[in-house]
């Protein structure tokens, strides 16, 4: 009898999120308590160590006995189900991890429920492959390319059963299959073999979609009568995980082909089959064959192993060489930046003090302390296999603030909405719908993340469908009252328990395009953040932040386009605004105060209906600061043209400060509106959002929010635009509705065709 090793790895949130402090307790199968622990800052436990017998019980196919012992393991955290895994399997000299997605509990439920897990043996063992079915890649659908997906959908039985489907990353799927399927005691150039045919068989099924060509709502299944084992929720091994780690990329192909290879195999003792035996790659490793000369020795001699880095879950690829001490450039700065914002979730991991791109000794610390923490090898160094995974944990960690943001945006209150959504249906609360589920799919795999379109479309109902079924639910795939509740208490319990750590969020961009001629908070933030960039970036002018868009300033902000592939037409639009920000927000948080007052600048001809350009806009910019305080003043489009609802603002602003109401802008009138404006000094009232377009026409006939919100506005513009027929607010877009847009269209010279879209939405003061 012999020693092994386990640890537990508890998190929330697509591993995003570390549960700490929870209790962990190791049994017997006797039920005898081995060992109790606290999870650490990070999620983490010790490892323990654990009888196991002889590794060598694994290494030969005659063998009939015990392979491993077998421990059940009980984790508890407050506002966490409790989750219970018996039969986690620990072998000589191996490190066994156990990774627990720890399930928020519901926003109502008093207490936690209990979820056991039974891990069987592995399929080397139980289960003979039989592949009934090989796949012909004649009428099936077929991607462009080879992409290794963010998360593969695994349904949990046979294709024809009616079974849960789990979602889970990629490299995790392949981590828990070769788990299931193999021996970790096996030798390494043999496990690399195996691991190589589950991905290439994983991905021809992604490739060909395979399943969802036949109307299934999964990728792949876990019956290796037509695929390959995989058991949810049982634990992996350190080297097994290194592996996956290293290769999870790579796949099989034959040559001149471009779609991974139908990697069939067996495990070679109980079943033989014309792929790969897996039994039979411990022999030729033992005979020092390498992984592809195994592949060749089962497979056709023209197989070829090949890498993809069309990964998704990795927004930037691996530079092409290791990042160690003493280099310097973007790529360092940019797994800085990413370091830091994971630390916040994992604060075990040391921050980066001085993120200007140069690999110090406390950048060396930071990248060690994530390597021990995410089980690599901890030498400091970022290769592809620590550039991948810590790309895969910043889009995770980001994923997460970015959905509680969002739900922030949207609006979601403690109350569900009280209409009854389906198939069809459009409108806000459709979004909201949208943005529950994919929050929810974070923390519970059973749900399918979906995108959002604001439409109840096929997609939405199957992720309704697979909430219903996960929660006991008629599965109906309408949304009512009781799915209502059982969402939002689900959602909100989510966000009460299991919420990652407040994070300052980079400010949002401002709504309208900054350039040359623009002033106030928003320029004074892309000042700031521009020249804290040039610190590593000195090919970036540094400028005066004086809050005022002036020539520096748009050569800087062309120069950051320049370095990060951008449109260099030195205007801070969505894009360019979210890149800067994203690349300044680590440096700490970006207070703008409030501006001085500008001077007033010179008069620069008379502006009227049809002017346009840099002084219109800043025309507008000052009208809507007047109007914080002057609500009468109508809210304006800062797009630099002067039509009809700009006059119309001139005019109430000449009214209000005693000036001829003519509505048009010359000298008198422009100096008193400069005035008034550099004495607001920004206003203390934002502007009103401007609502989402839905990403669909509204017209006649449609019904739901978005009508009455379009019915308010209508109102709303139409006291100041008495051409404009005032309608009745009851979200249905009937005659008088389409009249009142036509209307509108023609005082705003848009096409007047009577349907609203996304030119056409209407600002709700203007």
């Amino acid at each position: 009898m012999g020693t092994g090793y386990l640890k537990m790895s508890l998190t929330t949130g697509s591993g995003a999120l570390p549960v700490a402090g929870a209790a962990v307790t190791v049994t017997d199968d006797a039920g005898s308590v081995l060992y109790r622990l606290t999870t650490n800052d990070d999620g983490l436990t010790d490892a323990v160590k654990l009888n196991a017998p002889d590794a060598s019980n694994s290494l030969d196919p005659n063998y009939v006995g015990v392979y491993y012992s077998t421990y059940n393991v009980k984790a508890e955290a407050g506002g966490f189900e409790s989750i219970l895994v018996r039969g986690v399997q620990v072998y000589e000299s191996l490190t066994s991890i156990l990774p627990i997605n720890m399930i928020p509990m519901e926003e109502d439920m008093q207490k936690p429920i209990l979820i056991e897990i039974d891990v069987p043996p592995p399929a080397i063992v139980s289960q003979a492959h039989r592949h009934d079915v090989p796949p012909e890649m004649s009428g099936m659908r077929v991607l462009d390319e080879v992409v290794i997906p963010t998360k593969i959908r695994v349904q949990l039985g046979p294709p024809t059963a009616t079974a849960n489907v789990v979602s889970v990353t990629f490299p995790d799927y392949i981590k828990n299959v070769c788990s299931s399927e193999i021996f970790p005691t096996w030798p390494e150039t043999a496990i690399e073999a195996n691991i190589y045919c589950q991905i290439s068989l994983a991905l021809n099924r992604i490739f060909t979609e395979w399943y969802p060509s036949q109307g299934r709502d999964f990728d792949i299944t876990n019956h290796t009568a037509w695929d390959q084992y995989f058991i949810y929720g049982r634990n992996i091994y350190e080297n097994i995980s290194l592996i996956v780690d290293r290769i999870f990329n790579r796949y099989v192909r034959r040559e001149g082909h471009k779609e991974p290879y139908y990697t069939e195999y067996c495990d070679g003792r109980q079943v033989q089959c014309p792929g790969l035996w897996q039994w039979g790659t411990v022999d030729l490793a033992n005979r020092g064959f390498t992984p592809i000369q195994m592949l060749r020795y089962y497979y056709p001699n023209d197989v070829q192993i090949v890498e993809t880095n069309n990964i998704q879950s990795v927004p930037v690829s691996y530079p092409g060489y290791p990042l160690s001490e003493g280099m310097s450039g973007t790529p360092v700065k940019r797994i800085q930046d990413q370091l830091n914002r994971i630390r916040v979730n994992f604060p075990l991991i040391p921050r980066v003090n001085n993120p200007v791109g140069i690999f110090g000794p406390d950048t060396k610390n930071s990248v060690s302390a994530f390597q021990r923490e995410f089980s690599l090898t901890a030498d400091g160094v970022v290769g592809k296999t620590t550039w991948n995974k810590i790309s895969f944990i910043y889009v995770a960690v980001k994923k997460l603030a970015e959905l509680t943001g969002e739900g922030i945006i949207i609006g979601v209150t403690r109350t569900p909405p009280s209409v009854t959504l389906r198939l069809g249906d459009r409108g806000r609360n459709v979004g909201i719908l949208q943005h529950v589920l994919n929050y929810i799919a974070e923390y519970k795999p059973g749900v399918p993340s979906i995108l959002m379109t604001y439409s109840f479309d096929n997609d939405t109902r199957a992720a309704v469908l697979a909430f219903q079924s996960l929660f006991g639910l008629p599965p109906d795939g309408v949304v009512g009252p009781t799915t209502w509740t059982k969402l939002y208490n689900s959602y909100w319990g989510i966000r009460d328990y299991a919420a990652g750590p407040e994070v300052p969020e980079p400010p949002p961009f401002p709504g309208t395009a900054l350039r040359l001629g623009s002033s106030g908070p928003a320029v004074f933030q892309i000042q700031t953040c521009l020249n804290r960039i040039a610190t590593f970036h000195p090919e970036i002018t540094r400028v005066v932040v004086d809050s005022s868009f002036g020539p520096a300033t748009q050569t800087a902000v062309t120069q950051f386009q320049r370095i990060h592939s951008l449109t260099q037409d030195g205007v801070v639009g969505p894009v360019t605004w979210d890149r800067i920000m994203e690349e300044c927000v680590t440096s700490g948080p970006i207070e703008p105060p409030t501006p001085p007052p500008n001077p007033i600048p010179p008069f620069p001809g008379t502006l009227r209906v049809g002017s346009r350009g840099e002084s219109v806009r800043q025309v507008q910019q000052c009208l809507n600061r007047v109007g914080n305080s002057f609500p009468s003043i109508p809210r304006l489009s800062e797009d630099g043209i002067f039509g009809n609802i700009t006059q119309g603002a001139v005019i109430e602003f000449q009214r209000l400060f005693g000036l001829v109401a003519d509505g048009i802008v010359g000298p008198i009138t422009w100096g008193s509106l400069m005035e008034a404006c550099a004495s607001a000094g920004g206003g203390t009232t934002p502007p009103p959002a401007r609502p989402p377009f839905p990403g669909f026409l509204i017209s006649l006939g449609a019904q739901g929010a978005f009508v009455s919100q379009i019915q308010q506005c209508l109102n709303t513009v139409a006291a100041v635009h008495t051409s404009i027929p005032r309608v009745t607010v009851d979200g249905v877009f009937g005659a008088g509705t389409r009249a009142s847009v036509i209307a509108f269209q023609r005082v705003a010279a848009l096409v007047p065709d009577g349907i609203v879209g996304d030119a056409d939405i209407i600002r709700p003061t203007q």
